[in-house]
């Protein structure tokens, strides 16, 4: 996939103050000043040459995108919407850009509220998103129906992306329903995580450019040679298959002109339905309300020697993801229309079904690293606290566990059953080098069982080898 490349215009056209079909995206600080050298938001148009200019917050006018960080992503064929050139005649001339033609896309756009989106191209028909169809044409006379440019296509809904038939979508009537078709794939705005509404064009009068027949399929073909001059004739741009990235409901637009549009996150059937309504219905204003909501937009073309796939097998002969990214602070956003906790992050999970998962194998290598220590006691050792205080430490102990102590010949010397709460339990136990009746064991060396098969553990069992030097009782505190 390709695209309509941004050009900035020849010396030619910039000479006489003509548009230049291709500088479709207004990047950039061309245009009229005041004696101050500023930019002249009164005097711009973006039918001509001039680049966006707003009024900022200080009441300043500005370039928008004075150093044209906009203008060279994906090489220039997708931009934000407030910086695109409107589709108007100048003279005999077009400027053939994608933004609608009763008003500047910069005064009643804005690239404030850009968000970071994924736009994803698939076969996968499950996955498609229900879209309307605008005309792109700029010759009303020319297009299917008269319709104008921007407004909804005089053609048959396509309701159902898999009723088709020998290979062609079968339409609804168009009395009934007109309009509505399906884009193959999905957009997703990043930063709230809601799916977002997708509107594409076509050309009705560019039959052999795929333009009449509801679906996004644009052409290879940028020009018509035979054409020639610059005439809108001349202009094939693919079949004008532009596509349209809306605002979602985390986006509430607000234009140089104070005019605002809350986004609608999409919503299938409902959504186009709500864009067929307006477009079939609605008010000049009610057109640039919607149209003001349009966060990206791009002019797609077909590489030159590839095709598609049937419908049948869903278009698109491989998925292609573009992400589009905007650094932004963070800010709160509600996924309701009645916000809890200020707006902040809040989340509710139950952990009814959740239980611990035992790993006997994990207990077995568990249970190899008990230990006492240290080991050989020679008189002494850190863990104790005076000269009366005998004591060594066993570590690594099970929650739940039976610890016996013998001497060589058997003889059982001192016992402790551990059995812990889970979860909270202490790893280790200490020892005062007394037996059972609390008497002093003798020097030498003494066998440690781990019994680790206690409950419903299973842990096994682990002998440990421990030597003892036992030192004379020291009264000399007393």
């Amino acid at each position: 996939m390709t695209g309509i490349q941004d050009r900035e215009s020849p010396s030619s056209y910039t000479d006489e103050g003509i548009p230049y079909p291709y500088n479709w995206i207004r990047s950039g600080n061309e245009g009229p000043t005041d004696e101050q050298g500023n930019p002249n938001i009164g005097s711009r148009n973006d039918r001509n040459i001039h680049d966006a200019v707003v009024v900022n917050r200080k009441g300043e006018q500005v370039f928008v995108d004075p150093n044209q960080v906009y203008e060279d992503i994906l090489g220039g064929i997708i931009a934000p919407y407030g910086l695109t050139a409107r589709a108007a005649q100048s003279g005999s001339n077009y400027t053939m850009g994608p933004a609608i033609q009763n008003h500047n896309s910069y005064t009643w756009g804005t690239i404030d509220n850009l968000h970071s989106v994924d736009l994803v191209f698939t076969n996968d028909k499950s996955k498609w998103t229900q879209s309307v169809v605008i005309e792109m044409s700029s010759a009303s006379d020319l297009a299917e129906g008269g319709a104008n440019r921007h407004e909804l296509r005089e053609h048959g809904s396509w309701l159902d992306p898999d009723n088709i038939q020998d290979g062609e979508p079968v339409y609804a009537d168009p009395g009934e329903d007109k309009g509505r078709s399906w884009f193959p794939g999905y957009a997703i705005n990043l930063e709230t995580g809601e799916r977002i509404n997708i509107i594409f064009g076509e050309d009705s009068w560019l039959k052999k450019q795929n333009g009449n027949d509801m679906l996004w399929n644009p052409t290879s073909n940028v020009d018509n040679p035979a054409a020639g001059g610059q005439d809108y004739v001349n202009y094939q741009f693919g079949g004008k298959h532009y596509v349209y990235l809306m605002a979602s409901s985390g986006l509430n637009v607000a234009n140089t002109d104070n005019f605002y549009y809350e986004g609608r996150k999409y919503s299938g059937n409902e959504s186009t339905q709500y864009y067929q309504d307006i477009l079939n219905n609605g008010t000049t204003n009610d057109l640039r309300q919607m149209y003001s909501a349009a966060m990206w937009v791009m002019l797609p073309m077909l590489n030159e020697g590839s095709e598609y796939k049937s419908l049948e097998e869903g278009l698109i002969p491989t998925k292609t993801t573009i992400s589009l990214r905007v650094s932004k602070g963070y800010k709160t956003f509600s996924t309701g229309n009645n916000p809890e906790n200020n707006n902040q992050p809040m989340y509710e999970f139950s952990s009814e079904k959740v239980a611990t998962e035992t790993s006997k194998e994990m207990g077995e290598t568990a249970l190899d690293m008990v230990n006492i220590v240290p080991n050989p006691y020679y008189a002494y050792s850190e863990y104790e606290s005076n000269q009366l205080d005998d004591r060594v430490r066993i570590t690594n102990v099970p929650q739940q566990c039976n610890i016996s102590i013998y001497t060589l010949n058997g003889k059982i010397v001192k016992e402790f059953n551990i059995d812990q709460p889970s979860g909270n339990h202490q790893t280790y136990i200490d020892w005062n080098l007394r037996n059972h009746k609390d008497i002093p064991i003798a020097s030498g060396m003494y066998l440690i069982h781990v019994d680790g098969n206690v409950g419903e553990r299973n842990l096994g069992e682990r002998t440990l080898k421990w030597y003892a030097v036992m030192r004379p009782v020291d009264l000399n505190t007393f």
